[in-house]
């Protein structure tokens, strides 16, 4: 017999080239991840007054990405992989302006309109129970 013959492929459309790239390994250096994890968390600090910001929720969960697996077990690259997003996200919130977005307002503590003197007590009295008719046993 024969040795089959080699069959030829065809050449990959758009998608699968786009594919095939996606899934090449990225190569994001340690110095890098400090830069954007530090540019997160000074725009988390400008932002102080709103409790950090749309950033300090991603900026946090990176950090905890990042630390966690450190004090729980040895230190694998694989950890950081997912942080890098959300550091990334955090640093990018940090500094976007976000003139458009009506921030919620903290409720202020208002005063009553009339306060109760001081002699008085601001809670009513319970209005005194009623007496209802002793009921004859039966029997």
């Amino acid at each position: 017999m024969a040795p089959p013959r080699p069959r030829i492929q065809p050449d990959p459309g758009p998608a699968e080239r786009r594919w095939r790239r996606y899934q090449l390994p990225v190569w994001f250096p340690g110095v890098a991840l400090f830069v954007v994890m530090v540019v997160g968390l000074v725009g988390v600090g400008r932002q102080w007054r709103r409790w950090g910001g749309p950033a300090a929720l991603p900026w946090t969960v990176a950090a905890i990405g990042l630390v966690v697996p450190i004090a729980l077990a040895q230190y694998l690259y694989r950890y950081a992989i997912t942080a890098v997003p959300l550091a990334c996200l955090a640093a990018g919130l940090a500094f976007a302006r976000l003139d458009g977005v009506r921030w919620p307002t903290p409720a202020r503590h208002r005063p009553a309109a009339h306060p109760a003197p001081a002699h008085e007590s601001p809670v009513p009295e319970p209005a005194p129970a009623l007496e209802s008719p002793a009921q004859e046993p039966a029997g």
